[in-house]
């Protein structure tokens, strides 16, 4: 066994450290129970991560028909049941809650299998822009001087251009290339592209944070104990920083899968056939009038997703900003 080595005053310290981390986190926890709102962006963002990671217990049915034998019905409404007597591969008989689509695939599946696209692309873009915006916006904010209006200014132009149409060119290039045979990676290329041209707003946000930190005491007394450049960011202004990153990457969470679901309504994400929300509403945009419900599950599916993050976000800015929080 183990002999700890720390002093009696260091060891009730750290007691008290994490007894304050314990406070804190039910403090939080608190919160979000009286904030009803709060609650359920927070239920709507769990039950979605569920559903991303255990798609296959969830689903009823396989997104395609390579499960059955003889098919499922085209175009049946929600609520309804398969055709009477047909044979399944694995013998289910689900009810078809939502619903099939053109091709006789089961909505409800198609949907929860859907949702790890969207997960995806939350998770890739949202770290792209998160990456690149820290290391922008810390080493601008806090250096300075020459390099401060150098990277600003490129974050400036960057910010001009019309990001959307910038990644419809992007991703329609890169699409068709030797590399990426029938468009086996334009879904996550859309992703990644997603997250870069999100890169300048998060330096914006970085830089104005950092450049209220860095005028602090507690900055200039880790100079005077000789700590460099690096540390400095990376220990004690990144830290400071952190809740209105956390924040902001949580509303853009939303930001990217709406980009993303719009990049695969107008072909240029998920190849045909792959459970996506925005290519199922791509595909469905032909039969709107005659099967309206086949366009608007994956559309609301978008909806509740982005305005459970949305939620979330508004919840943790009130938590975490100084002058409105109260825990």
């Amino acid at each position: 066994m183990e002999i700890s080595t720390k002093t009696q005053e260091e060891l009730v310290a750290q007691v008290k450290r994490e007894r304050r981390f314990r406070n804190r986190i039910w403090a939080y926890f608190r919160s979000l129970l009286s904030n009803w709102t709060a609650t359920i962006g927070f239920i709507i963002v769990v039950l979605f991560l569920f559903t991303a990671v255990f798609a296959e217990v969830i689903a009823p049915y396989h997104p395609t028909n390579d499960d059955y034998w003889d098919g499922m019905p085209h175009f049946a409404l929600p609520l309804t049941t398969p055709n009477e007597g047909q044979t399944f591969a694995d013998n289910k008989t689900f009810p078809l809650v939502l619903g099939t689509n053109w091709a006789g695939e089961d909505i409800l599946s198609r949907i929860i299998y859907g949702a790890r696209n969207a997960l995806f692309a939350g998770l890739i873009s949202i770290s792209v822009g998160l990456i690149g915006g820290i290391a922008i916006g810390s080493v601008s904010g806090y250096l300075g001087g020459t390099v401060d209006n150098i990277l600003m200014r490129v974050v400036d132009a960057w910010m001009s251009i019309p990001s959307f149409f910038m990644l419809l060119i992007i991703v329609a290039a890169l699409r068709d290339q030797p590399w990426n045979p029938a468009g086996k990676y334009t879904l996550f290329i859309a992703m990644f592209f997603v997250g870069f041209m999100g890169i300048p707003g998060y330096a914006r946000i970085l830089r104005g944070s950092v450049l209220a930190v860095r005028e602090m005491d507690f900055i200039e007394a880790a100079r005077a104990t000789g700590s460099n450049e690096i540390r400095i960011i990376r220990k004690h202004i990144l830290p400071n920083v952190f809740p209105i990153v956390l924040v902001y990457a949580t509303m853009g969470i939303g930001g990217a899968i709406m980009s993303t679901a719009g990049l695969s309504f107008i072909g240029l994400g998920a190849r045909p056939g792959q459970p996506d929300w925005g290519g199922d509403m791509n595909g469905a945009r032909y039969y709107f009038f005659l099967y309206p419900h086949v366009m608007f599950w994956p559309g609301f599916a978008i909806f509740i997703v982005v305005l459970g993050f949305n939620l979330i976000g508004d919840w943790l800015r009130d938590v975490l900003d100084p002058r409105t929080r109260d825990v």
